[in-house]
């Protein structure tokens, strides 16, 4: 943990907000949920996250995306997953102010 911590200072310094984890399996859980969820409706659309957001049908599929991996998570596949803001809200904040990323969310950044 010594090193992983180590390393999170180092690109804190070089100005990428990082948090180190003793068990990082709930962020990977959330960071897979939430790309096979989006980029496939990105690819598709050709629109990224946020401007996809912006349109009704495109920001509830990526709810329903969402919500259809976090079930797949939920039954003990990943004692440590916490669940991430709805698809298109997350979509949202990842285009909005500067963010800091916990266990692989994005949130907003501490003023």
């Amino acid at each position: 943990m010594r090193n992983v911590e180590e390393l999170a200072g180092l690109m804190t310094a070089f100005g990428l907000n990082t948090i180190a984890l003793r068990d990082a399996r709930g962020a990977q859980w959330t960071k897979l949920i939430f790309n096979a969820s989006t980029n496939p409706v990105g690819a598709l659309t050709l629109l990224h996250h946020g401007a996809a957001t912006r349109f009704e049908a495109t920001g509830q599929l990526f709810n329903d995306l969402i919500a259809e991996g976090e079930a797949v998570a939920k039954p003990g596949h990943c004692a440590s997953w916490r669940p991430a803001p709805t698809g298109a809200e997350r979509c949202r904040r990842s285009r909005q102010a500067p963010r800091q990323h916990v266990a692989g969310r994005p949130r907003q950044a501490a003023d």
